[in-house]
């Protein structure tokens, strides 16, 4: 589950089955469509957690602030995908393939404010740096919002990578949780 790519999921979980004589790939479907264990959702929720944090609330204002419009362009790229996911995984879907994970994400009315936020982002970062920053800061504040009404994590400030620390310490499988958080 946790190795698997979500965009790999997504394929084999979206659409018609056509034809399958044996039942094999049904089940197999089946099983995948029924969800993934909790304790692989919290490691991929705190992995998209980490990456937020790192990619949007931290780097980019940073690379802006150096005059590095290329990595900035690059962090925020990086955020809006893994928040598209993050709602996708929030919504308990698969992201699809990166194109597609924002289309999605946008199809999720509990997430419908936040995605349309996303989508301005790209026009922000170039006309207004400083506005762009402060919208990362309100889609980061919607997720914290929700880790606390959810139970997830207690309120601990405005930054994202404490809550993917604490939701990583609700994992019960001892390796899982030991496994290193991923921003890639």
């Amino acid at each position: 589950w946790y190795f698997t790519p979500s965009a790999a999921i997504a394929e084999a979980t979206n659409g018609e089955v056509f034809t399958d004589p044996l039942g094999s790939f049904t089940n197999i479907r089946n099983t995948l469509l029924d969800g993934m264990p909790e304790d692989v959702r919290l490691k991929r929720l705190a992995s998209h957690l980490l990456a937020l944090a790192q990619f949007g609330q931290y780097n980019f204002g940073r690379c802006v602030d150096h005059g590095e419009k290329t990595a900035a362009m690059i962090s925020l790229a990086r955020f809006c995908e893994r928040y598209a996911a993050l709602v996708c995984l929030l919504s308990g879907k698969h992201a699809p393939y990166y194109k597609w994970t924002a289309r999605m994400a946008r199809e999720q009315r509990d997430w419908a404010l936040e995605a349309s936020l996303l989508d301005e982002l790209p026009t922000l970062a170039v006309n207004d740096s400083r506005g762009c920053y402060e919208c990362i800061e309100q889609l980061c504040g919607a997720v914290i919002d929700y880790l606390t009404e959810k139970g997830l994590a207690p309120r601990m400030g405005d930054y994202l990578e404490p809550y993917a620390y604490a939701v990583n310490d609700r994992i019960k499988t001892e390796q899982i949780r030991n496994m290193p958080l991923s921003t890639d």
